[in-house]
């Protein structure tokens, strides 16, 4: 495993950066063999090479800080965990080739003292180049719980502060498209596009 990184700062505030980095993770067993002893199942070590780049930066004094980050994935023999619901079994295998690639873009408003807004956007294109699994030829499908676009919003709003207590207002939403559970992109085993909201209040 290994990473090389360079970075850029142009101007105050804005930095400019990229990497390359290698990733290793050793073989690994799946012992749970509950079920059948052919879920007692031995992966091959996974290789990830990555390369990524991006720019972080600032404007109006801080106020608003903004990332920008592009990525590209290349996985040789990715490990995973595959469910066989027809036999009721999990087994842990590996796919041969798999890559993936998408941009995100993260923000953090700050527009009063009192109001600090985060937001993000994400965009992932994921595919499986070369695998098998149950005897059926997986190249061309998604992998597995990787939406291909994921939106986030968040805002704190400290409505008082004063002697007696702090009160804060917290708001947040969150939308993801549609996501596969399982290599085979089965429509039995996914999650339609759904969004989350969220608040709270805290004194």
């Amino acid at each position: 495993s290994g990473k090389l990184g360079l970075e850029w700062r142009p101007v105050a505030g804005t930095m400019v950066f990229a990497n390359l980095s290698r990733g290793y993770r050793g073989s690994s067993f799946a012992a749970q063999a509950f079920y059948d002893p052919s879920e007692l199942t031995v992966a091959k070590p996974e290789i990830l090479e990555a390369v990524e780049g991006g720019v972080k930066t600032q404007f109006f004094d801080r106020r608003l800080q903004v990332s920008a980050t592009a990525f590209y994935y290349s996985y040789k023999n990715q490990q995973f965990i595959n469910v066989d619901s027809a036999n009721a079994l999990q087994q842990l295998l590996n796919l041969p080739k798999s890559r993936v690639y998408g941009a995100e873009l993260e923000f953090t408003a700050v527009p009063t003292p009192e109001l600090t807004i985060y937001g993000g956007v994400g965009l992932l294109s994921s595919r499986i180049r070369e695998g098998m699994a149950n005897g059926i030829d997986v190249s061309g499908n998604q992998l597995a719980n990787a939406p291909k676009v994921n939106v986030s919003l968040a805002a704190d709003w400290r409505v008082v502060d004063a002697s007696w207590g702090r009160v804060t207002l917290h708001a947040d939403a969150v939308a993801t498209s549609k996501q596969y559970f399982d290599v085979f992109n089965n429509d039995a085993q996914s999650q339609s596009s759904l969004a989350l909201f969220g608040a709270r209040f805290s004194y």
